[in-house]
């Protein structure tokens, strides 16, 4: 005889909730957890509350997911944020920007149809990552509301400790992972702290002075002070971008050194954008928008030692004042201005940019990178290449 366990259950849902329209929902499932069944009857009430919308509405049950305990050395580990279009209107997603580099983002690429079903899919490098970790995800989509921010969370067990693989770099006694702490893309909403290591590769106690050097948007917190013989400390920072008041990649050095007079120098490296909070698609409607005329500037043949010289058009084409805040080449080869910094609804300016080739040879293709208070597109980036001959 079949177990009880393994018929099958006859679920029926109905809900009527108006003359007009309602929500029916019949399935059969085998081994189905019933709070999956309550999830497909929360998106079907979401659904109904959401038909009302004349256009597209995003509806994600769950923003935040924990991955709960993993381990560093396990490999990446993904998560789907399935989510309803609940609206009238097709929904398409727009962006989606991962808060570090360790965060990669996958999504739905197709224009969702009222009712149907949409994912973001999420995975996580644990590598060089242990202890704690929040990661955010920023959904930007044509739906009400137009930003939505998910969250993944968890714990990364720290892998057996190999001094020479875990802390390739030596300075001394001590041995570090990098003398460069990258914080990846940052945003001025509130600081962000990071926890890096410090490992003791001698048979010595050492022990760290009790106040580092560092610029003043960067805290630097040690705890212990005392390293022991194959042990590691953390040293962590604590960065304020408001404080820096820069936009754009930038990079600062701290200095931490040992009562036996040894100095170890860190370069903080970041990449700062302006934080807009969630908006609707009405306030997005009214907000700056920069465009430009062409994102790609291809000087074609260039003689080696020549500059070449071009003009990109940028328009207003939002409903409030634009800002640009910074404009940061990747290369010093190439300049990059503009002629003004502060653009009316309707109006426009000039990027102009100067490639020098002295140096050069071959196909070159760098990038300019212009950071503005266009909440839909804070970061935009123009290529610019060519071929420098002899």
């Amino acid at each position: 005889m079949e177990d009880t366990a393994c018929k099958t259950v006859r679920i029926f849902i109905f809900v009527q909730v108006t003359k007009q329209y309602g929500c029916f929902m019949t399935f059969n499932l085998k081994y189905v957890f019933v709070k999956k069944i309550l999830l497909l009857f929360a998106f079907c009430l979401v659904f109904i509350a959401g038909y009302g919308q004349a256009g597209p509405v995003m509806t994600i049950s769950l923003t935040t997911h924990n991955l709960g305990e993993i381990k560093e050395d396990g490999g990446p580990v993904a998560h789907n944020f399935v989510f309803l279009n609940s609206g009238k209107g097709y929904l398409k997603i727009l962006n989606v920007k991962a808060s570090c580099g360790c965060t990669s983002p996958e999504w739905t690429t197709d224009s969702i149809a009222p009712g149907q079903l949409g994912f973001i899919k999420v995975e996580f490098d644990p590598n060089n990552r242990p202890g704690r970790f929040s990661k955010t995800l920023t959904v930007t989509s044509n739906a009400e509301p137009a930003i939505q921010v998910l969250t993944i969370e968890g714990s990364v067990q720290k892998s057996t400790i190999n001094p020479k693989v875990d802390y390739p770099v030596v300075i001394g006694k001590l041995r570090v992972r990098n003398r460069i702490l990258a914080l990846g893309n940052i945003t001025t909403k509130e600081p962000v702290v990071s926890t890096f290591q410090i490992f003791n590769d001698s048979n010595d106690t050492i022990q760290l002075k009790d106040k580092s050097e560092s610029p003043s948007h960067i805290r630097v917190m040690i705890n212990p002070k005392t390293i022991y013989p194959g042990k590691a400390i953390d040293l962590t920072i604590v960065y304020n971008p408001k404080i820096k008041k820069s936009f754009g990649y930038v990079s600062d050095q701290i200095l931490v050194s040992t009562t036996d007079g040894q100095d170890i120098k860190f370069h903080v490296n970041a990449t700062i954008e302006e934080y807009f909070p969630p908006m609707t698609a009405e306030e997005l409607s009214k907000a700056p928008v920069l465009s430009f005329d062409k994102v790609v500037q291809d000087f074609g043949p260039i003689s080696q030692g020549s500059q070449a010289r071009a003009s990109i058009i940028f328009t207003n084409t939002g409903k409030d004042e634009l800002n640009i805040r910074a404009i940061q080449p990747n290369c010093s080869c190439v300049k990059a201005f503009i002629d003004r910094e502060n653009i009316k609804p309707g109006e426009s300016g000039l990027l102009n940019l100067v490639f020098d080739t002295s140096g050069r040879v071959g196909y070159e293709q760098k990038a300019v990178a212009i950071f503005s208070n266009d909440p839909g597109a804070p970061t935009q980036v123009i290529t610019v290449k060519g071929t420098v001959r002899d």
